[in-house]
């Protein structure tokens, strides 16, 4: 046998010898500890695990049963992470997802708790019970969407220094959830005779002027709560549109009486002549109810979105059980 003849099957076994190496590296999606055991020179680690994966442009360079994604990867001793686009398992996306979900969902509910326990008060039997009531016996201005899936209702007093704080603050929140909520406002008086007048004049307003009305008074009198009166309110209410007329003898007008129901809603909340908010039986009071308002909204909504409390016009709901029984073939 020739030099030239030697070298040439020398050529051919290595050329084999490298053949049957790439039959054995493992395929993507296969587990592996380096990119060199990877027939696709990729080993990147998914969900926890290291697995042969491809690089890719778009979904069209992947096979039928995997998606192209974008992941941050860390290459060498580099402390930056990079995007690069690989192919990856449409099942292990899924998995991805829920562990994702799963972990967002644990930590979000850890913080509300955590946020609740210092906050808020859960609202007693007793109390739960007296709102209810008088929600069932009378009907109080709504904010937001009278249809809303999800209701707050805020409990205040007229001449409290915070009113005109906590509409600057639901006006904030009411820019991403506005069509989701049933704002509720229950005036509710002090244990005084001025204070029982303007409660009076609040139910006699959007009884006769109709909610949109109620709000306009409503602004004009949060913005004046240092002055905040009977007299005030009755000056506001003919402006508005009221006669006169209507607020001869307040003390023996039939809302009077609604009134004295709010007098003890005041007693058992314990509203203590400031602003509060109730919602999922729990209550935020004063300062924190003003100040934290639009992080109470959306976590206390997102919590209950979570539970299935609550479900928002569009979603998309799981499919009914089809139980009717096929119907028998016509013979022909």
């Amino acid at each position: 046998m020739t030099r030239k003849s030697k070298l040439l099957l020398f050529i051919m076994a290595v050329a084999l010898t490298f053949s049957a190496c790439d039959k054995f590296k493992k395929k993507l999606g296969d587990r592996c500890l380096n990119s060199r055991e990877c027939a696709t020179n990729s080993c990147m680690t998914v969900e926890g695990h290291k697995l042969c994966t491809k690089h890719c442009s778009t979904v069209s360079d992947c096979p039928s049963d995997y998606d192209c994604v974008e992941l941050n990867v860390k290459r060498g001793y580099s402390v930056n992470r990079v995007k690069e686009k690989h192919c990856i398992a449409k099942s292990k996306l899924k998995k991805m997802d829920e562990v994702y979900y799963k972990n967002l969902r644990e930590n979000f509910e850890k913080k509300w708790k955590d946020y609740l326990d210092k906050n808020a008060e859960k609202l007693s039997a007793k109390s739960t019970k007296v709102i209810e009531n008088i929600m069932k016996k009378h009907v109080f201005p709504v904010d937001g969407n009278e249809k809303g899936a999800y209701t707050v209702i805020e409990l205040a007093e007229y001449g409290n220094l915070r009113m005109d704080s906590i509409m600057g603050s639901k006006k904030k929140s009411f820019k991403a959830n506005k069509d989701h909520i049933k704002w509720v406002f229950i005036p509710v008086p002090k244990d005084t005779e001025d204070s029982k007048k303007v409660i009076t004049v609040a139910l006699m307003v959007h009884k006769k002027l109709g909610n949109d009305e109620f709000w306009r008074w409503h602004k004009k009198m949060a913005k004046s709560w240092s002055r905040n009166n009977s007299k005030l309110a009755i000056e506001m209410a003919i402006k508005a549109g009221m006669d006169k007329k209507d607020f001869v003898n307040l003390e023996k007008h039939e809302l009077r009486k609604v009134v004295d129901e709010l007098l003890k809603v005041a007693d058992t909340v314990d509203t203590k002549s400031d602003c509060n908010l109730v919602i999922d039986g729990y209550i935020f009071k004063g300062y924190k109810a003003v100040t934290d308002l639009e992080r109470i909204v959306y976590d206390s909504l997102t919590k209950a979105l979570y539970d299935k409390r609550v479900v928002l016009p569009g979603a998309k709901k799981a499919p009914a059980a089809d139980n009717k029984k096929p119907a028998p073939e016509k013979k022909k």
